[in-house]
């Protein structure tokens, strides 16, 4: 079928390796777990393209817990069938070595003028960073995809090209180069150098259809000056981020321009943490024109990890595309008359079969509707007979939607469960998709659908 077209990612945060063993053993109680979903989560709704990381993979950022890293993502990779460059990860505030620096040593700034002109520097910006470079090493050990900008200042900023054929910039930058003490909300920055130096390099490598843009900490975390330019530059993106260890964001429309923020919450938090682990889904479907979260949280009295219920609608969330996107032209082309954010309600309301709360083995069941859609038939109105008893017609009976589509209006009578409602919400998503194969829709061109 024409739709969807989608593009999907696994979006996890806050993994807190510690080389302890007393750490090794409860991470596993809560991680093994966690590759296990993945793994079963595994189907025509849930198969993720790339794994986004967004910051702490360490605890102390040293190097036995890279290699401790590099086990984890080595499993889940495999749960995903997916090979090591489609991982890609951003440093936190635990991937910084602290005891690297004197207890003193804590950059501040005046104005963003002053952390320019250190970050232009090679020699003080790497200074900055020494207390990374076990992370680093890590990185550029393990994904050489990465293109680095400014030495290691810009962890990378590549492109990818979807299975749907879609181009993604994908951007990492570094929140936490300035962490040194617990209590630095508001007090440390991306750099304007950092962000701008970034995203000129990913328009130097073309018009993309979307661009995700990751690091460690909210927006409202950074020093408010530095928050303010980086809204500027990172206008019509998708942030992602992690470090306050619970979900949250959305999207945002304000004076500054438009974003989606989405906050992944702590993959590895302790068992017997306040919060709950919890990672997400997150879907970009340019044919329903929306974007899906789907939400897991690990339950710690079972040692499962489950639909996270308490998050969204019942563990899901639906976000409408807006200009952040890059939409699909020959999509708008194809319903003239039908307004794209209309089409794209009905086609997220249309496409799935209204069992969201079908589960099996604790796992969602997704069944897209026109791939299982049988025709439903119908006598029409039998005006020359007059015969009103169905039984002693004669006429054969036609489609449901070649009915609808010969006649001003038309009322269907039929049994409960015949599929009255299950018809009309199929007729509904071909009108809105445009097309729909082995359907007559004659008669019913330029339609607007409106279901109640």
């Amino acid at each position: 079928m024409a739709h969807p077209k989608t593009f999907q990612i696994l979006h996890i945060s806050d993994l807190h390796i510690n080389d302890s063993k007393e750490d090794r053993f409860d991470r596993s109680v809560v991680l093994d777990p966690l590759i296990e979903r993945v793994k079963g989560d595994r189907s025509d709704v849930f198969r993720p393209e790339i794994v986004i990381v967004t910051g702490d993979i360490a605890f102390k950022g040293i190097k036995t817990e890279y290699d401790l890293a590099k086990d984890f993502f080595d499993d889940l990779l495999a749960a995903l069938d997916l090979n090591s460059d489609r991982l890609f990860v951003v440093p936190g505030n635990h991937d910084v070595n602290r005891k690297i620096y004197r207890p003193k040593d804590v950059p501040q700034y005046d104005n963003m003028q002053e952390l320019n002109t250190e970050l232009q520097d090679q020699d003080y910006r790497e200074d900055l960073l020494r207390g990374m470079a076990d992370y680093f090493d890590f990185t550029e050990t393990y994904l050489p995809h990465f293109e680095h900008i400014q030495g290691r200042l810009v962890p990378f900023v590549n492109t990818y090209t979807t299975e749907c054929d879609k181009k993604i910039g994908l951007v990492g930058l570094n929140s936490a180069w300035m962490c040194r003490k617990s209590t630095d909300e508001r007090t440390i920055a991306i750099g304007e150098y950092q962000v701008k130096t970034a995203m000129e390099e990913l328009k130097d490598k073309g018009e993309v259809d979307l661009q995700i843009v990751l690091f460690h900490h909210p927006l409202d975390w950074l020093w408010p000056i530095d928050r303010k330019i980086c809204r500027t530059h990172l206008n019509n993106s998708i942030l992602l981020s992690g470090h306050l260890h619970e979900v949250g964001g959305g999207y945002l429309s304000d004076l500054d321009g438009n974003l989606y923020r989405f906050q992944a919450g702590g993959a590895y938090l302790g068992t017997e943490s306040s919060w709950p682990s919890r990672f997400h889904y997150i879907t970009f479907d340019w044919g329903a024109h929306n974007i899906r979260l789907d939400f897991r949280k690990f339950v710690k009295e079972t040692r499962k990890w489950s639909i996270d219920g308490e998050t969204g609608d019942d563990g899901r969330k639906v976000f409408e595309m807006t200009g952040t996107i890059k939409e699909e032209s020959h999509y708008r082309k194809a319903m003239p008359e039908i307004p794209e954010t209309y089409s794209g309600w009905i086609l997220d309301h249309c496409t799935y079969m209204d069992i969201d709360h079908l589960q099996l083995d604790g796992k969602p069941i997704r069944v897209e509707l026109p791939k299982i859609f049988i025709p439903l038939f119908a006598y029409g109105p039998d005006r020359e007979s007059g015969d009103e008893d169905p039984q002693v017609r004669k006429e054969t009976p036609l489609n449901v939607e070649e009915l609808i589509g010969k006649h001003e209006y038309l009322l269907i009578e039929g049994d409960a469960g015949s599929g009255k409602t299950t018809v009309l919400k199929h007729l509904a998503y071909c009108l809105a998709d445009g097309e729909c194969q082995g359907i007559n829709m004659s008669g019913l061109e330029g339609r607007l659908p409106v279901l109640i």
